[in-house]
């Protein structure tokens, strides 16, 4: 029995070196940092993009990135972070996720090293700078940024013979186009399948009037305010009574599974909606559904952004999907060096092409990529050329270069897919003649995704245009929980559309309630009453300001969307 012990336990020690051997740590001589973010396939070419960009510069460390898709949820994040395990990088939404996680120490700042590798808060989109810092040091970088826009097919439009809703628009200008369009889209029905859009968030409707959830100071929540009372009834007005909005019934009588960015692109592209609002990633899956089309024989839509409708101040809101480097891991300067990766042409092309939001370096929508969008690989380039295991590293450095000469190539020259960019390796075990078949079955695959890409043509300009001028960050307080506020006021305004209250109360029911949070964040945390006091002087003052008709000095406000809007209005002392 004695030697039967023995041999069991030498039989599980050799397992556990074998195990041991096949962890991807263990794969690599370098050392090995983890990135927690989603699964998205894209990350596959975003490491090995990273690993190139690496070798590029000799100062640069050697090391290797791993997904760890698994505890990407925030509370796994935040239970591995203070057990003191969490992963070296961490992707999270910047602003309130960053001050959360800040607060509870789990992110290390990053400030210095930042202007020393290039990739400080100068060098982002400037409304997305408040996400990623947090007084006066930063925590974040972007890994994209997304802002809200109104997406319109406007085949829909011109079929009705209805008038095609303009860049930049009123409420008065979208309440009459959107009742003749489902007017005239509906008619001759029993029910209503079609609607102009398919919702709009009240945040975007209260902005536009020139209120903020928070003050200037962000130390008091007024959405009391008259205008708040306002974007509430007009919500309710387009769902319930100009029908241009469908209710939560109507969109939940829809038949249809949700799919990459919601059911709200596939009903899009089916029809029911004339516009939906997203960010720029929506054309992941409308090319999708472009290309379908295609195939079909169907006619594409005419697609174009345009503004959400505005009450006086036209506005959207931003925001990112940021990196954070965790404060406990033992790779912290490695892990600075993966996030300036993110500020490099290598990283944001990647972006530029796969249409992942926008590049969080704004100087690469400067580009041809950018304005003149070409085909990505088939999907189906593995599929056609079946490689190895030990030749997908073919396909990666294919892929790699392939790209890199696409982005370069003169749009308006007759360019050559065979001759002047890189042709798909071939495979070891397949013969010349079905490489030959291959190679061409690749050629009609990519030329056939044409007409789709150059459909976008002079549209990504739009997107710019949005984020350079009317997109702020949402209201960030630091005396309450981000996620409480948002509760309070969908519960608010559920009340509200639901009929189960005014549009009155259910207003002072948010305020008052986000208010008494702010109260009791204080009693648990009276370290932070000084700054709050400090902020209700300044409000003061700000309010004395206001009053007497005078500018209001920049140093005063801490909120974003007054330093914007005081400026736009003329009301802003902007001081050196």
């Amino acid at each position: 029995m004695k030697y039967l012990f023995m041999c069991v336990f030498a039989l599980l020690a050799c397992a556990s070196v074998a195990t041991w051997n096949m962890l991807p740590t263990t794969q690599f001589k370098e050392p090995t940092i983890y990135w927690v973010t989603d699964p998205n396939p894209a990350r596959v070419e975003q490491i090995a993009i990273f690993q190139r960009w690496l070798k590029k510069d000799p100062s640069r460390p050697e090391m290797r990135v791993l997904v760890d898709a698994a505890n990407s949820r925030k509370e796994k994040k935040v239970i591995q972070g203070v057990s003191g395990v969490g992963g070296d990088t961490m992707d999270m939404a910047g602003g309130t996720d960053m001050r959360y996680f800040n607060a509870i120490g789990l992110i290390a700042p990053v400030t210095e090293t930042a202007h020393k590798l290039g990739y400080d808060v100068s060098t982002t989109w400037e409304p997305i700078r408040p996400l990623i810092a947090q007084d006066g040091e930063q925590y974040l970088y972007p890994c994209n940024v997304a802002v809200r826009m109104l997406w319109v097919d406007y085949n829909q439009f011109d079929e009705l013979n209805v008038e095609r809703p303009p860049h930049r628009w009123d409420w008065d200008t979208f309440e009459r186009i959107g009742r003749e369009y489902v007017q005239k889209a509906n008619e001759g029905k029993s029910h209503q399948d079609r609607f102009m859009l398919h919702s709009i968030d009240t945040e975007t409707l209260y902005r536009s009037l020139g209120l903020a959830c928070f003050d200037e100071t962000l130390s008091f929540c007024q959405l009391e305010d008259p205008r708040y009372i306002k974007a509430l009834e007009k919500k309710y007005q387009w769902m319930y009574d100009d029908h241009i909005t469908p209710t939560a019934a109507e969109q939940s009588g829809f038949d249809v599974e949700a799919g990459y960015g919601g059911p709200q692109i596939f009903l899009f592209g089916q029809g029911n909606y004339a516009m939906f609002i997203m960010g720029r990633y929506s054309l992941i899956r409308l090319r999708q559904i472009q290309q379908a089309r295609l195939d079909a024989g169907k006619p594409m839509m005419k697609l174009d952004v345009i503004e959400p409708p505005h009450g006086g101040f036209p506005t959207t809101r931003c925001n990112t999907r940021a990196l954070g480097i965790y404060a406990g891991g033992k790779n912290i300067e490695l892990a600075k060096t993966f996030q300036s990766y993110l500020a490099s042409e290598d990283y944001n092309m990647q972006i530029v092409r796969d249409a992942d939001a926008l590049p969080p370096n704004p100087k690469y929508v400067n580009t041809l990529a950018w304005d003149k969008p070409l085909p990505l690989l088939p999907t189906q380039t593995e599929i056609i050329f079946p490689y190895e295991e030990d030749e997908k590293n073919l396909l990666s450095n294919f892929r790699i270069d392939f790209y890199e000469k696409l982005d370069k190539i003169d749009r308006e020259s007759e360019w050559s897919l065979q001759k002047d960019l890189p042709r798909p390796p071939k495979p070891a075990k397949m013969s010349d003649e079905d490489y030959q078949k291959a190679l061409a079955e690749f050629d009609a695959l990519y030329m056939a995704s044409m007409p789709v890409y150059k459909s976008e043509w002079g549209m990504h300009d739009r997107f710019t245009d949005l984020m350079e001028n009317i997109a702020l960050p949402g209201d960030i307080t630091p005396y309450c929980v981000p996620e409480t506020v948002s509760m309070e006021i969908k519960n608010a305004e559920d009340e509200y559309i639901n009929n189960r209250a005014t549009a009155k109360d259910a207003a002072k029911r948010a305020a008052d309630r986000i208010n008494a949070e702010i109260q009791r964040t204080l009693e648990e945390n009276p370290d932070i009453k000084p700054q709050y006091e400090k902020a209700r002087a300044d409000q003061k003052k700000i309010d004395e300001l206001k009053a007497a008709g005078k500018k209001i000095p920049a140093s005063l406000i801490q909120n974003p969307f007054y330093l914007r809007y005081y400026k736009v209005q003329g009301m802003l002392e902007e001081e050196e």
